[in-house]
């Protein structure tokens, strides 16, 4: 291995045209093997550290020493120019989607939007009929009411879940239970599923019958579809409803 030359040149009989070309010749003769030598050395990784274009050190002229035999074929393999810089990531855009009213719909997932969380609230079941006794005597008369039983609330679930961009999920809305007619019990409320997850609605309450007040209908159980990640199960609204809303809904938001 040649070495990097380190002597420095005796200059003192090359810095004036009066100076005698007999007492240069050993100047010179130095300044040739060095030369030579610098010329012997290139591209050992222990002589001449040349540079590149860019003024860099090429991985070709790196000491063997530092890295191992797999690790310099790699890194001689390695292009020595500028990689171009990367694009900055599309930010995930922002959105929100409701449905209020009773019915079946399609939530097709926004373009770039891969996660969203949702709100989903079942119908509320319908109140059971009441039922009333009249009684005559003594040229008067007196009525007795009993109460139906009151319907249940709909169930409630929060939860995010990962989403296919582009995708369409179906969104069924279910409505309140209807009161009951005279003599009769309150309907269950509809149940509201929006991706595999479900609030079921509540149940109707119960009808009064002589001398007893009706049962009041249990509120609706919910449930989040697995891998989700439920945030809140109770009856407390993590997403802003719009104003009023009559019966079951959906919230959807991302971004």
């Amino acid at each position: 291995m040649t070495a990097w030359p380190t002597r420095k040149i005796d200059t003192t009989h090359l810095d004036q045209g009066s100076d005698s070309p007999a007492h240069a010749r050993v100047a010179i003769k130095a300044m040739a093997d060095t030369i030579n030598a610098m010329i012997d050395a290139f591209g050992d990784p222990g002589g001449v550290a040349t540079l590149d274009g860019s003024g860099l050190h090429p991985f070709r002229q790196m000491r063997g020493e530092v890295f191992t035999a797999s690790e310099r074929t790699r890194l001689a393999n390695l292009s020595e120019t500028t990689p171009p810089p990367r694009p900055a990531p599309t930010p995930t855009p922002r959105g929100r989607k409701t449905f209020t009213t009773p019915g079946t719909f399609y939530f097709k997932v926004p373009s770039g939007v891969t996660r969203v969380r949702t709100q989903l609230q079942g119908g509320s079941g319908g109140d059971g009929s009441d039922y009333s006794r009249t009684v005559s005597g003594r040229g008067d008369s007196r009525t007795t009411t009993w109460r139906g039983g009151e319907g249940g609330g709909g169930g409630f679930i929060y939860f995010d879940i990962a989403v296919r961009a582009g995708g369409t999920y179906p969104v069924i809305v279910g409505g309140n239970g209807a009161n009951g007619a005279r003599g009769r019990d309150g309907a269950d409320g509809g149940d509201t599923t929006f991706l595999y997850g479900k609030a079921y609605g509540g149940k109707g309450g119960k009808r009064a019958q002589y001398n007893r007040n009706g049962a009041d209908g249990a509120d609706g159980n919910s449930y989040a579809p697995f891998m989700s990640s439920v945030s809140n199960s109770s009856k407390q609204v993590q997403l802003v409803v719009p104003s009023p809303v009559s019966a079951g809904y959906v919230v959807v938001e991302w971004g």
